[in-house]
C-alpha cells in the first residue's frame, strides 16, 4: 500500500487463523514492484550463511574484500 499524500509505502500482511485475523505492518521505501520480486527469489541456505560469516571473519580484511570480488 502507498500513501497518496507523502508516498511511503507500507507492506501489509493479513493471515486467517483459526482465532481470527492476525495482520502486521512494515513501513518502507519500496514500491510493489521491488515487493514482489522478492517472493521469486531463491532462499538463502543455511550453509551460505555460514559459510559467509567464515568469511568475514578471516583475520586478514583483504583475503576477504578478495574473495568477495572473485564471488
Amino acid at each position: 500500500m502507498s500513501c497518496g499524500f507523502c508516498a511511503s509505502s507500507i507492506i501489509v500482511r493479513v493471515l486467517t487463523l483459526p482465532h481470527g485475523l492476525v495482520g502486521n505492518a512494515i513501513l518502507t521505501d519500496l514500491n510493489n514492484t521491488e515487493v514482489l520480486s522478492y517472493g521469486s527469489t531463491i532462499p538463502v541456505a543455511g550453509d551460505q550463511v555460514l559459510a559467509f560469516h567464515e568469511m568475514i571473519n578471516l583475520e586478514d580484511s583483504g583475503m576477504f574484500m578478495e574473495k568477495i570480488r572473485n564471488n
